[in-house]
């Protein structure tokens, strides 16, 4: 009767390829890139992943904004036609900003998927942990 238990269990990743950032149970080279692998355990290893997934939530973050933007800009043209060229440019900057300011407050608050969220979460608890008790 086999007990099962000749099959080696399948280890913790204890490694990362800074490069690609593919976590593996193996040291070495990493066969994807060719990068060498740092040990988990270390402490700048583990600060230098945070700080690359900082980085990818900022520029996500940016990429929001600019599209929020931009479709806030879109959206406002019929303005310009109303009061005269001036007084219509300066009803589509002003609605735009104002589309624009609201859309990433709406983005922020509700849209859980995106990166707005996240720091919308944190500026929440950072106010509440401010407050007194």
């Amino acid at each position: 009767m086999i007990d099962g238990s000749y099959r080696i269990a399948p280890s913790q990743p204890r490694f990362v390829c800074l490069a690609c950032e593919e976590r593996s149970a193996d040291f070495g080279a990493c066969p994807g890139c060719g990068v060498e692998r740092l040990p988990l355990a270390d402490l700048r290893v583990r600060e230098e992943l945070a700080a690359a997934g900082e980085r990818r939530l900022h520029a996500r973050a940016g990429g929001e904004q600019r599209l929020l933007g931009v479709a806030a800009f879109l959206v406002a043209p019929p303005l310009r036609w109303s009061g005269g060229w001036l007084y219509g440019m300066l009803a589509w900057f002003a609605a735009s900003l104002i589309f624009c300011s609201l859309s990433w407050r709406l983005v922020a608050r509700f849209s859980r998927g995106s990166a707005r969220h996240v720091f919308y979460l944190r500026r929440r608890d950072q106010i509440a942990s401010r407050l007194p008790a």
